[in-house]
């Protein structure tokens, strides 16, 4: 099996279910500029909601039980310009910076330990849901479960890391918005292999392979990702 593939419509979920590749290609197109309009409005009119990847919002709204193990596991490479993204779905109508729901702090975020608590469930935020991004939500938003909007300014980007380990397989869905020739993604233990993703596609990631991703140079890396259910993967293979 080629490690990126594009446009296949022939494999099943059961082919995928290992770290024989790294990026599937799908056929569908967005319109980038029209979601890059979105988003300036929307990092403009939900400022408040944007968390920064840094020490000073993990001391506030981490677990504190949690801060250490977290230091040892975190991919996060700090610079002036740490990552930024706003995590888009919440099981309340809320929009302070919100953390990974299995780091929270407890008494910020009680909802977050509630037994109904499902990151794949949640609702999304209703103030995101506008202009061009309401459109690719009504469109495809059976796959765009646990949504970020992220961000990587030139010099930041995220270590080697499995999102888990195989046996288990996390499939994430990436849609380009914005990027250049500088942003990368390197997969392998070694970052061997290294892959320019284009503005308008969408792609199917396998999070068990260790990779990472950084901006090099140029203008904010700018990408929609979510985590489709994995019964939903084979009709994503399919899509015209």
């Amino acid at each position: 099996m080629d490690r990126f593939l594009k446009h296949p419509s022939d494999l099943k979920l059961s082919d995928l279910q290992n770290v024989d590749w790294d990026v599937i290609e799908l056929k569908p197109t967005v319109d980038h500029k029209a979601l890059m309009e979105w988003y300036d409005l929307m990092s403009v009119k939900l400022e408040q909601a944007k968390w920064i990847a840094c020490d000073e919002y993990e001391e506030k709204y981490f677990n504190p039980e949690l801060k250490r193990r977290w230091w040892a596991a975190n991919p996060n490479k700090y610079s002036d310009r740490p990552p930024f993204w706003w995590y888009m779905n919440w099981p309340l109508e809320r929009y302070d910076p919100l953390p990974f729901a299995f780091l929270a702090n407890k008494e910020i975020f009680p909802e977050a330990f509630s037994d109904s608590y499902n990151d794949q469930e949640n609702p999304l935020l209703k103030e995101y849901n506008f202009g061009a991004f309401e459109n690719l939500y009504n469109k495809y938003g059976k796959y765009l479960r646990a949504i970020r909007t992220i961000v990587l300014p030139e010099g930041a980007g995220l270590g080697l890391h499995v999102d888990m380990p195989y046996p288990n397989v996390i499939i994430r869905l990436h849609i380009q918005l914005d990027a250049n020739e500088n942003c990368e993604w390197q997969f392998g233990h070694a970052a061997d292999r290294r892959y320019v993703m284009e503005p308008g596609k969408m792609y199917l990631v396998n999070t068990a392979v260790p990779h990472s991703v950084a901006n090099f140079g140029g203008p904010d890396w700018v990408v929609i990702y979510g985590t489709p259910n994995k019964e939903d993967i084979e009709e994503m293979l399919g899509l015209e």
